[in-house]
């Protein structure tokens, strides 16, 4: 009885099976080109130190948040295309297995886990910008340009 409840009801709602609509569907996805480097305090430290504007995006394989905020936001052509222009040094803090680091940096950020979203200016360690759980990829290329911007530690006045 349960199936044919579901067909009657759930099937004729589903209309992501008929091929027009998986078609269009599968032609918005394309596959990421953003040189993920895997997560260290090291790399984010160094790459900051040496001029470099770094993303940081706190994930886990199970965050459903995560996954959708990547496939819709991060990961579109716009996105990548500013990654890159700006030389913007991304790195995935993947928190799947909960890495003792990544769970110090969630708790500085004053969160318990992910998502997180931060972007560190170049030359601009313990300025961090810290983004909102829920992005939009105009905010994330807005807050790249800003961190771009940003004058580095050598260059600022009286810093």
């Amino acid at each position: 009885m349960m199936g044919l409840t579901y067909l009657i009801v759930f099937e004729r709602q589903l209309q992501w099976r008929e091929p027009k609509v998986l078609s269009a569907t599968t032609s918005l996805m394309h596959q990421s080109s953003i040189p993920w480097q895997p997560f260290s305090l090291e790399a984010i430290e160094q790459a900051v130190q040496s001029g470099k504007t770094v993303f940081v995006d706190f994930t886990a394989d199970w965050c459903f948040t995560c996954k959708i905020t990547e496939k819709t936001v991060i990961e579109t052509e716009l996105v990548e295309k500013k990654i890159a222009e700006l030389g913007i040094i991304p790195i995935k803090a993947d928190w799947t297995n909960r890495n003792d680091d990544i769970t110090q940096l969630l708790k500085k950020f004053g969160r318990s886990g992910v998502p997180l979203y931060v972007v560190f200016p170049a030359g601009r360690l313990h300025e961090p910008i810290v983004l909102p759980e829920v992005l939009t990829p105009e905010l994330l290329i807005e807050t790249f340009e800003r961190a771009a911007q940003a004058p580095t530690a050598a260059s600022a006045p009286d810093s």
